[in-house]
């Protein structure tokens, strides 16, 4: 690491080429339950759905991979939103009929190790297992990427999101980027709109880091869990009205 500092120092590399190459060898050692996103977050499907039920559920969340579930919340397969197209309108079809097969992993392999892997066997989801080969959590292939690269986006990414979506369960799903003036007034919060223009940004300072996927802090009264987030921002969060949470307590 020395000698890149020094080629850093004599820019033989820029500091984004030197960012990259940090973020390259971090990679080598984080563990994949570091950066997935963690079963109690992970939005799923019952195999017992029909396409009726994952058009409702991809309406709401615009997913384009749902793990399945099977009666003992295992993972049994993958929906693929495109394996739908063929079907048209028969929305009272099976979804367990055009399963995929799922992808696993254990929590402890690397970053960098499951990249390569998924890049050589074309997957783009993995189900992370834990020691006892029980589900654990879910990552994509995006996920390890944004974890070198930063965050990415594409022609089919929403540049004017819904910010926030109500899901089940008194939960909802808001977007990084919402105005905090925005969530003040969906939410009858009190977040502080002089410093801050993001939920991102103020969750951020909260936790005094960027946070992980799963890590959950309690903001006046809100539990607010992280969703979907690169090495560098906050992206999707979980929020809920319930007043007690297992993470940290900000005021």
């Amino acid at each position: 690491m020395t000698l890149i500092a020094h080629a850093a120092e004599k820019k033989i590399i820029n500091p984004n080429e030197l960012k990259l190459i940090e973020h390259s060898l971090s990679a080598r050692n984080t563990p994949i339950d570091q950066v997935m996103l963690n079963k109690s977050q992970t939005i799923t499907l019952s195999h017992q759905s029909t396409i009726e039920d994952a058009l409702g559920i991809y309406s709401k969340t615009k997913h384009s991979r749902y793990p399945v579930i099977d009666d003992n919340h295992n993972i049994c397969g993958i929906l693929l939103i495109k394996d739908l197209i063929p079907l048209g309108d028969n929305t009272s079809t099976p979804i367990i009929n055009i399963l995929r097969t799922p992808h696993f992993t254990p929590s402890s392999q690397s970053v960098l190790s499951l990249l390569n892997r998924m890049q050589q066997t074309y997957q783009h989801m993995s189900i992370v297992l834990d020691e006892y080969g029980q589900f654990q959590g879910v990552v994509t292939i995006e996920d390890l990427l944004e974890q070198i690269v930063g965050q990415i986006e594409d022609e089919y990414d929403d540049h004017h999101p819904e910010y926030i979506i109500k899901l089940a369960h008194g939960e909802f799903l808001v977007q990084g980027a919402t105005p905090i003036e925005q969530y003040n007034r969906y939410f009858e919060a009190k977040l502080d709109t002089q410093s801050f223009d993001t939920i991102a940004g103020i969750v951020s300072h909260h936790f005094g880091y960027i946070p992980k996927k799963g890590e959950t802090i309690t903001i006046h009264d809100m539990v607010l869990t992280i969703h979907k987030a690169s090495a560098t921002a906050i992206k999707e969060l979980h929020v809920n009205k319930e007043t007690s949470s297992p993470g940290q307590e900000s005021n």
